[in-house]
C-alpha cells in the first residue's frame, strides 16, 4: 500500500529536479566568477550563451583583454552590456 499517491510522488521529484536545476546553475555561475575577470569559457558559463555569440558579443562593443595570448572579460562589462541591449 502506498502512503502518497502517484500524482503527488510526481509532483515531489517534478519540483526536487527544478530546484535541483537551479542550484546546479548557480553554481556553475559561481564557479565562472570566482575572478571579476574570466575565460571566454567561463564569461560563456557566466552569461549562458554559445562561444559564437560570445564572439559577436565583441563585434557589438563588449569589450575583451588580451594579455600574452590570455583573452579575459570582465563580469561586470557583461552585466552592462546585457543590460544596455534590453528590450
Amino acid at each position: 500500500m502506498n502512503v502518497f499517491s502517484s500524482e503527488f510522488l510526481s509532483n515531489l521529484e517534478d519540483a526536487i529536479l527544478t530546484k535541483i536545476g537551479k542550484l546546479l546553475s548557480r553554481i556553475e555561475k559561481q564557479y565562472a566568477i570566482r575572478s571579476r575577470y574570466v575565460s571566454k569559457k567561463h564569461a560563456c558559463i557566466y552569461a549562458d550563451i554559445d562561444p559564437k555569440t560570445l564572439e559577436k558579443w565583441f563585434a557589438k562593443g563588449l569589450p575583451v583583454s588580451k594579455i600574452d595570448g590570455c583573452f579575459r572579460v570582465d563580469i561586470l562589462q557583461i552585466d552592462d552590456f546585457i543590460e544596455r541591449h534590453r528590450i
